[in-house]
């Protein structure tokens, strides 16, 4: 203890300061992100957030300020520890008890006061090494680092340091990415985008078998041609057909859920609801356009069979007053509209406090994938993942995911981060290509081309 605290910050003080101070900086950067979870909305303006800008490189005000609070602090417990009696007597302690004894030092004292300072320097390294390995620096690290340094005080206490560090690095490698702590290790999944190119109910129930045999639990489409607001009887009768074609193909083990793409009235969506019932379908999702909860609500109390809404809700405050009214009975928040993965948290605890379950909407690429199964890693009510069946044949290029799926459900990653990596010169080779809505038009099962391919291990 007296050659990891008391000779560094006494005797050679410039390596051993500059490390305490990335770590207490880390630490106040750290605590404001763990308390207000990130959200610059609400964090409070503890220190000055004006951005300092060096050449092309933009740093944070509250980084910088972070710094020179810990950098003020470091020189205050350094001066403390070199000139004040406590620590002349901590440093006699030390180095010699007989001594101290004579002189009338109270060993048991500047030994419990030792103890709290070896403590925080492994707080201190863990705050590091959690916060390179993670991102993350938390509060918990520091709480673990003493508990750390306690038990490893028969060591030296610099190996003690550095050990503490570790096992704090490697606790927030394996926790912070899971949010709180993994309630599951794999997820049930439903497919989409199964269907392309369908068009006639027997090549729908073609694609249904081929996706059954894949594994998956649920199929969702939208069977509804280009109808909006208003359907002809013609085209119900279709897309009912539609739907038999595929539950004969599939039988009653697999769930089948029901796109409708938000574009019916409510008499329209009430009608097709009380059509549905005879399917035992999951749920009948966004039956209504999503500007008004109202109309959401009638359609639920007027059906028989559950309703999902919620793709787009774009923040918690929309999706307060969506869980107030209770106008759906699951939640769907798109994880790339609500605000990112803290605010979908946040979503989600309030729908678990309405036992209403969580089902995100998820049609999309490998990083919002990747982010929504870390979700459903430490949400405990997360019901079901959405998950594209197939995808274009570049997407092996761009990430380089390991999803590995088993028996109708993902396994969640563990690797460090969201678990993948991206190729930034893969993705310059496929640029952004606008598309226009495919639903009115026609081509709603053009949703993927035909040298579609699948993206997991099976």
């Amino acid at each position: 203890i007296e050659r990891a605290i008391l000779r560094p910050l006494s005797g050679q003080p410039v390596i051993s300061i500059l490390m305490a101070t990335i770590g207490l900086a880390s630490a106040l950067h750290g605590a404001v992100d763990a308390v207000w979870g990130g959200n610059n909305y609400e964090m409070p303006q503890l220190l000055p957030r004006k951005a300092f800008i060096v050449g092309d490189l933009l740093i944070p005000g509250q980084v910088v300020w972070s710094f020179v609070l810990a950098a003020v602090i470091i020189a205050a417990f350094t001066l403390y520890f070199r000139y004040s009696r406590t620590g002349i007597s901590m440093r006699a302690a030390a180095s010699d008890p007989i001594t101290a004894y004579v002189l009338g030092i109270d060993v048991r004292k500047t030994q419990r006061l030792t103890w709290v300072f070896a403590g925080i320097v492994g707080a201190v390294a863990g705050i590091v090494v959690g916060a390179m390995t993670s991102l993350s620096p938390a509060l918990g690290g520091a709480a673990l680092g003493v508990l750390a340094v306690i038990i490893l005080g028969g060591l030296d206490s610099i190996l003690g340091a550095i050990v503490a560090g570790l096992i704090i690095g490697l606790i927030e490698s394996l926790t912070a990415g899971y949010l709180g702590g993994k309630v599951r290790d794999s997820v049930p999944c439903y497919a989409n985008g199964w269907f392309a190119p369908a068009k006639t109910p027997a090549e729908f129930a073609e694609k249904a078998k081929v996706a059954v045999a894949a594994g998956f639990a649920g199929l969702k489409w939208d069977p509804f041609g280009s109808s909006y607001l208003d359907i002809s009887k013609a085209d119900l009768h279709l897309a009912l057909d539609n739907i038999a074609a595929v539950k004969a193909a599939v039988g009653n083990q697999t769930d089948l859920l029901i796109e409708g793409h938000g574009r019916f009235n409510i008499a329209t969506a009430v009608r097709i609801a009380r059509e549905l019932e005879r399917f035992d379908i999951l749920w009948f999702e966004e039956p209504v356009p999503p500007d008004n909860l109202d109309a959401l609500l009638e359609v639920k109390q007027r059906s028989r069979v559950p309703i999902a809404a919620g793709e787009r809700l774009y923040s918690r405050w929309e999706a307060s007053t969506f869980l107030e009214k209770k106008c759906a009975d699951f939640i769907q928040p798109d994880v790339s509209h609500c605000g990112g993965i803290g605010e979908l948290k946040k979503i989600a605890a309030m729908a678990e406090a309405r036992h209403i379950a969580v089902c995100p909407h998820n049609p999309s690429g490998p990083v919002a994938n990747a982010a929504t199964l870390q979700l459903a890693a430490c949400t405990p009510n997360f019901f079901i993942h959405e998950t594209m069946a197939v995808d274009v044949p570049w997407r092996r290029e761009i990430a380089n995911e390991q999803m590995r799926f088993s028996q109708g459900r993902m396994t969640i990653p563990d690797a460090p981060g969201l678990g993948i990596d991206l190729n930034e010169d893969a993705i310059a080779a496929h640029p952004y290509e606008p598309r226009d809505l495919r639903h009115y038009s026609g081509n709603l099962t053009d949703i993927r081309p035909a040298n579609a391919t699948g993206y997991f291990k099976q």
